[in-house]
């Protein structure tokens, strides 16, 4: 037997001063779920109301107008506003609609859904500390220049400030724990960036083509690096903390102005393109007594002069194509092509 899937569509307008209101009721099945629209100042915010009618949660807020500060309301008929985002039905809509210099987030709020500010039009963000986690795809896009990230956050997830291009600072918390993949890739405004105590792996690519970025402070014990990290950043010169033992595929390629690096003792593996074309790289320090390197490890680094091939106890082929050391052999292996 199929099964029969029925679709209601219940609207209920009510208009009363400058604010109107509109709920719109969606039945899937046996599911049901009301979006309520309203306007306030000019503003069409659609929502949910929890199913014990205590919380709003806002799925939308849209409008023509253009704002110097824009507050998201804290309230909405008298019930708190606790989460921002979510369509149920509309699961890749844009949350926030609205062109501000600076966008609040009430206190009131404690939870915000994927996505909810992506390719946002305003210069600030101001979050309450009322939020613990920014999901993923938070900022996307967006054109935000300044956002405090709040001190109870833990979690910073994969994308959450991807192509955020205008963002020129971040300070991470101290209990912050989790920094996710590509979080703050392409963001080319970030010059320097503290990595807190409590985070103990860079994952993948999370400062990717993060192209001024200069100085990387870290205050716990880093201990694995993934791949892409650092790519196509404004590093100069990079010390490598000596609790990391294993570095990702492309973890420093196309870093332009990178001229030396230190690889500590625990790392015994250069994985593929790991520094692949650094083309100012002149030095390479190795702390470990041998080391292997993978393929296109050093790909056109024109540049490298200053290498200890007796630390090298394989290398494979293409190893050192477009540098001074190309085709060389090591005491255990070789790069010929």
């Amino acid at each position: 037997m199929k099964k029969i899937i029925c679709v209601f569509i219940i609207l209920l307008c009510v208009c009363t001063g400058g604010t109107t209101v509109r709920a719109t009721e969606l039945i899937v099945g046996d599911q049901s779920s009301k979006v309520h629209e309203i306007t306030i100042d000019g503003v069409n915010y659609s929502y949910l109301v929890s199913p014990d009618k205590k919380e709003v949660t806002i799925l939308e807020a849209e409008t023509d107008k253009k704002f110097k500060t824009f507050r998201y309301p804290s309230k909405i008929k008298g019930k708190p506003v606790t989460k921002i985002g979510g369509w149920v039905n509309k699961p890749d809509c844009y949350t926030t609609l609205v062109e501000c210099k600076k966008l609040i987030v009430p206190s009131s709020v404690r939870t915000l859904h994927h996505g909810c500010f992506i390719r946002l039009k305003a210069d600030e963000v101001v979050l309450p500390e009322t939020i613990k986690t920014i999901p993923s795809f938070c900022f996307q896009g967006s054109t935000i220049k300044k956002v405090n990230i709040p001190k109870k956050v833990k979690k910073i997830n994969s994308y959450a400030f991807w192509e955020c291009r205008k963002l020129k600072a971040v300070n991470l918390p101290d209990g912050l724990q989790k920094l996710g993949e590509y979080a703050f890739a392409g963001c080319y405004g970030i010059t320097k960036v503290t990595v807190p105590k409590k985070i103990t792996k860079l994952e993948n690519a999370c400062f990717l083509a993060c192209i001024r970025l200069k100085k990387i402070t870290f205050k716990g014990k880093i201990t694995a690096i993934g791949y892409g990290v650092f790519s196509a950043t404004g590093l100069e010169k990079f010390t490598i903390p000596n609790t990391v033992k294993s570095i990702g595929d492309t973890a420093f390629t196309d870093c332009d102005k990178l001229k030396k690096i230190v690889i500590p003792k625990q790392v015994t593996v250069l994985k593929q393109q790991t520094f692949d074309r650094c083309k100012n790289l002149e030095t390479v320090i190795i702390k470990a007594p041998s080391i292997r390197v993978e393929r296109s490890v050093f790909r056109d680094c024109k540049k490298l002069k200053n290498l200890p091939l007796e630390k090298i106890s394989w290398s494979a082929a293409h190893a050192f194509d477009g540098t001074p050391y190309a085709g060389q052999e090591t005491e255990k292996g070789t790069t010929s092509a």
